[in-house]
């Protein structure tokens, strides 16, 4: 079960994965302090105001209310 996401994208993603008898695994980024965490692939915008950002990982892409349609795990 996802925990402190804010996104009704992940909490519908989960949904259809587990409807669908698919297995995604959620994976976070969390620093120290509570600073905004900006992705390069977004711009200047942040994308977390509480230093904390979660996403879904499925088949080797990454899923979040940012990358809907998925980036690699590895950027």
């Amino acid at each position: 079960m996802l925990k402190n996401i804010g996104s009704s994208f992940l909490q519908r993603l989960e949904r259809f994965l587990t409807k669908n008898g698919l297995k995604g695994e959620q994976i976070s980024v969390k620093y120290d302090s509570n600073g905004f965490i900006v992705s390069d692939s977004y711009g200047t915008k942040a994308i977390s105001e509480n230093g904390y950002h979660t996403g879904i990982l499925y088949e080797g892409k990454v899923y979040d209310n940012i990358h809907p349609e998925g980036m690699p795990y590895q950027q």
